[in-house]
């Protein structure tokens, strides 16, 4: 059931941060097939730029309320766009969550909040797609509340 929920275009090597991006939704969905009701939700694309300074790496993941399609490079018009370093890029997935909303007094929340505000991680079009950014973090977290 969970590979017809998330695809993935592009072989393994080519595929990149969306491979590792659907690899971690997939990985989620197994253990907690509940979440899989969050893509049922979802509609809209969400661009992810991970970017070390040397080696720039661009995913974008589209969600259509049936599922997650997930493809290398960055769509310019994607609704939502995560910028930061691979590490603070995959760091979201350390954001406890209780459904869709994080758990503000946990240490990963917070230093999530603090690299948005030093400017580590930037996301843009979250004013206007709030649901479709934490339904995202819904997705990709492996800490629970």
């Amino acid at each position: 059931m969970v590979d017809a929920l998330v695809t993935v275009y592009g072989d393994a090597e080519e595929a990149g941060l969306a491979g590792v991006l659907a690899d971690l939704v997939r990985g989620n969905l197994d253990r907690e097939p509940r979440r899989a009701r969050l893509l049922t939700c979802m509609l809209g694309t969400v661009g992810i730029v991970a970017d070390d300074g040397h080696e720039k790496t661009e995913a974008t993941l589209i969600f259509d309320r049936r599922g997650m399609a997930a493809r290398p490079g960055l769509d310019p018009n994607a609704d939502v766009v995560v910028r930061g370093t691979y590490e603070t890029i995959l760091g979201l997935s350390l954001v406890p969550m209780a459904g869709i909303l994080p758990l503000p007094w946990r240490s990963e929340t917070r230093d999530l909040l603090m690299a948005m505000l030093a400017g580590v991680v930037g996301v843009k079009g979250a004013a206007s797609n709030p649901l479709l950014l934490l339904r995202l973090l819904g997705l990709v977290s492996v800490g629970r509340g």
